[in-house]
């Protein structure tokens, strides 16, 4: 009885390394998100929430930082080449 040898290993990329531009591009869009969601933690519980309900509390400044947010998700997007299509329907999403 022959044993099989030892797999090879081959290692591949599926995408290219991020280079530090591309990466630190991506960190502005993180941290809002992470301002806007996840800021707090409920204490006892592993619910978080961020700033997002706590400005939807005040009439003005809720829909002008969503507005902000929307407007530097949209942005992202177009510098990082995604179709216009998709960000046409990204702006006319309602919610």
């Amino acid at each position: 009885m022959t044993t099989n040898p030892k797999p090879k290993l081959i290692d591949f990329e599926l995408l290219p390394q991020e280079s530090k531009a591309e990466g630190s591009a991506q960190a502005v869009p993180r941290i809002i998100a992470l301002l806007m969601d996840d800021l707090f933690r409920v204490p006892g519980t592993s619910k978080r929430f961020g700033l997002n309900p706590v400005l939807d509390l005040i009439p003005a400044i809720g829909d002008a930082s969503a507005a902000t947010v929307s407007a530097i998700t949209l942005f992202v997007a177009a510098r990082n080449r995604v179709p216009k299509v998709v960000i046409t329907r990204m702006g006319l999403s309602p919610t």
